[in-house]
């Protein structure tokens, strides 16, 4: 297991990209677009550099968006996600913990389909796992 990204909710994902470029230097690596499962706009900004830390700038499309609340409470830090090889094992494993399952494991556009689940709270963070796969 290990960090895939840092999800933010925002208002705008073009405008707030814009920030980051400006005041980190991060730049647009992907634009997933649109996610009509998730309701969501997607991009990812990344420094270009080999293991650099990739933030995921999400914007509601819906108000049954799963992050409509979040950014109706000003958005911000949203989630952690991790890449993981076997995301049925893990969320087994994370079950016979005493880990709540918020998400079982469903595909996501942003990630070519490749699954996902949400698992809350661990520390009072939202956690995303993802299958394995490309790298950002």
């Amino acid at each position: 297991m290990k960090l895939h990204h840092i999800g933010i909710v925002v208002q705008d994902i073009y405008e707030s990209a814009k920030t980051y470029e400006r005041l980190l230097g991060l730049k647009v690596v992907e634009d997933s677009g649109e996610d009509p499962i998730q309701k969501v706009k997607v991009v990812f900004l990344g420094s270009g550099e080999d293991n650099q830390i990739t933030l995921e700038l999400l914007e509601p499309t819906d108000p049954d968006s799963p992050i409509a609340n979040a950014l109706r409470r000003g958005g911000g830090l949203h989630h952690l996600c991790f890449e993981v090889e076997d995301i049925d094992e893990e969320v087994r494993r994370i079950k016979e913990n005493g880990g709540e399952v918020v998400c079982e494991p469903i595909p996501a556009c942003g990630f070519d389909y490749r699954r996902i689940a949400f698992i809350f709270p661990v520390d009072n963070i939202l956690t995303e796992l993802v299958e394995n796969g490309k790298k950002l």
